[in-house]
């Protein structure tokens, strides 16, 4: 089975890290909405600082990775309770 790869951004060290797999984005976008709206954590103390990206495409069978350019999926802010109710509809 195939899964995309994604990872998030943070905007003060500029790297990408904190890099996981999920079957669709809008699953890989709920992460990220937990992650931003569990207290006492980074993401959820300086939400406008990280990004969520989609960054690559991961074969199980083959264990091969497809890169591709990050995509822009949603910014730590945006999903933070009070700001937003629901994770976005984005195409796959």
């Amino acid at each position: 089975m195939k899964v995309k790869v994604y990872a998030v951004y943070d905007n003060k060290s500029l790297v990408y890290k904190q890099t996981f797999t999920a079957t669709a984005r809008g699953e890989a976008l709920r992460s990220f909405m937990t992650a931003v709206n569990t207290p006492n954590t980074s993401l959820h103390d300086y939400p406008e600082d990280f990004e969520l990206y989609e960054i690559a495409e991961y074969d199980d069978l083959t264990a091969e990775y497809t890169n591709q350019a990050p995509l822009l999926l949603g910014r730590g802010s945006e999903y933070k309770k009070g700001k937003t109710n629901e994770v976005q509809n984005i195409e796959q």
